[in-house]
């Protein structure tokens, strides 16, 4: 299986925010509006990906359940510092 490049993870994030406050019948002047954030950074965030973690949870939580964030970075079983540098070395070629 082909990993997921950051540039591709980043683009399918900005993807899924847009089809998923679109469907939720959300304006990008609404959802900024009820996360918190300007309109202009809401916009940043749906134009290029740009944005802090905090302003993308805060849009995220909005239209759905956090839960799903926290299994990103879980592991089933602990890892050697080695394992971890390996497929860190991994997500960069």
């Amino acid at each position: 299986m082909k990993r997921l490049t950051p540039f591709k993870a980043k683009q399918d994030l900005v993807d899924g925010l847009v089809r998923t406050r679109k469907a939720a019948g959300y304006t990008q002047e609404e959802l900024a509006k009820r996360a918190g954030v300007s309109l202009n950074t809401y916009q940043r965030l749906e134009a290029n990906g740009s944005w802090k973690v905090d302003t993308f949870l805060k849009v995220a939580g909005i239209l759905g359940d956090l839960s799903a964030l926290q299994g990103v970075f879980a592991t089933d079983e602990a890892e050697t510092i080695e394992d971890i540098k390996k497929r860190v070395k991994g997500l960069s070629e």
